[in-house]
């Protein structure tokens, strides 16, 4: 009996240990990867050019501010849904495979176990790359989408207070919450490739079942949990803006608001905020992480 639990608990600790390395070596990735597809993001969505124009007194100054209004809020959704869909997957995929692996460790003498090569460890964590090429411009697409017909409730002379921002952001999430193919809802379409049917069968086991975690509803808890955090994280920049113009405002009492055309939608424009910084290593994401490794180790 004691030697039987003395086995379990060894084999516990040595779970533990494989899984925080497993842990550490993905929130490394996720570091790794998030500035190429901040910066893709940013190539894709760019408000400089449309402030040259502007900046030359044109004609068409007010299409320009629309456009520039459209752009840099689709710029800000996006980046908190890409870094919160990076997060996801990468913890599913990195724990899923680091379950298989601590199992094919422990099982050296299964024969009939398949064997995850190099070959199709490589394969399956490139899969991300998709995410970095037509997911990201998919997942553009739908933001800015969503972004036009909620911003047509709002003139570019209309004024925001900082609550009047959330709102908006609010509003935002609801109309993709809304869409058929609405992030939330399904994830793998925008961070994974097209299955492809000459897949090695190791691979499609792999490719399946992490189709199947990135659709549960625990990983759609912790994607919105994830934007949550991200809107949270933005509302507050946005309220050094309102606190700075507060400052210089002769009319304190009114410095709540601030015009859209000018203010709101400038400071907006210049929010920088790094996309590793919108995946914290938040509880529930490591909790996802966890359940996803205790899966398939055993």
């Amino acid at each position: 009996m004691q030697e039987r639990q003395a086995k379990e608990i060894s084999e516990k600790l040595k779970r533990m240990q494989h899984f925080e390395c497993v842990e550490r070596t993905c929130n490394q990735t996720i570091a790794g990867i998030a500035p190429a597809l901040s910066e893709k993001i940013f190539q894709i969505l760019d408000t400089d050019s449309l402030l040259v124009k502007l900046r030359a007194n044109p004609g068409d100054k007010l299409v320009l501010w629309e456009d520039i209004k459209i752009v840099a809020f689709t710029r800000l959704v996006t980046l908190v849904y890409s870094a919160s869909m990076l997060g996801v997957t990468m913890k599913v995929q990195l724990n899923l495979l680091g379950g298989y692996l601590y199992k094919n460790t422990v099982e050296v003498g299964d024969h009939e176990k398949q064997q995850i090569t190099k070959n199709i460890q490589k394969a399956y964590l490139s899969m991300i790359q998709h995410f970095m090429g037509d997911g990201i411009e998919k997942l553009i697409d739908i933001v800015r989408k969503n972004v036009t017909t909620v911003m047509q409730r709002y003139s570019l002379k209309q004024q925001l207070t900082l609550a009047d921002a959330e709102a908006l952001l609010w509003s935002f999430q609801m109309a993709l919450n809304n869409e058929e193919e609405s992030p939330t809802k399904c994830i793998a379409r925008y961070t994974l490739p097209p299955a492809s049917a000459g897949d090695d069968s190791v691979f499609k086991k792999l490719f399946d079942e992490t189709l199947d975690v990135l659709e549960s509803v625990e990983s759609s808890d912790v994607f919105l949990a994830n934007v949550s955090n991200g809107f949270s994280l933005i509302v507050d920049k946005l309220a050094d803006y309102y606190v700075k113009a507060e400052r210089i405002s002769e009319t304190p009492a009114e410095n709540s608001k601030s015009n859209l055309n000018v203010e709101s939608l400038m400071n907006i424009n210049n929010i920088t905020i790094s996309l590793a910084k919108l995946i914290p290593i938040s509880e529930k994401l490591r909790t996802l992480g966890a359940n996803v490794y205790e899966t398939f180790c055993q």
